[in-house]
């Protein structure tokens, strides 16, 4: 409704196949897509899945970009935290 712009892009080095917590992952990247959209009120979201290797681990990468209001630097190292909300005061006028 809001006529957004969402994309995602998996790149080719993904494998098709991943052991981990599939509702755990699910519930974040719902979450957070989701912020996305309600704090956009114009132009795009997009999600991209990449690969990181490091000491021989394979790590999946989710990376989550929109043209919303945007987090402070501060905001953002907080917002992984349990049961953090950001603003109050944005979060009535939006909902949740």
């Amino acid at each position: 409704s809001k006529d957004l712009d969402c994309s995602y892009l998996i790149s080719p080095d993904v494998p098709a196949v991943v052991s981990g917590d599939q509702r755990r992952l699910k519930q974040v990247l719902i979450n957070l897509i989701n912020n996305s959209i309600k704090y956009t009120d114009v132009g795009f979201v997009k999600l991209q899945v990449g690969v990181d290797t490091r000491d021989g681990r394979r790590d999946l990468r989710f990376t989550l970009e929109d043209s919303g209001i945007g987090m402070s630097e501060t905001d953002q190292k907080r917002i992984f935290n349990a049961f953090t909300q950001l603003d109050p005061s944005s979060t009535r006028n939006k909902g949740g």
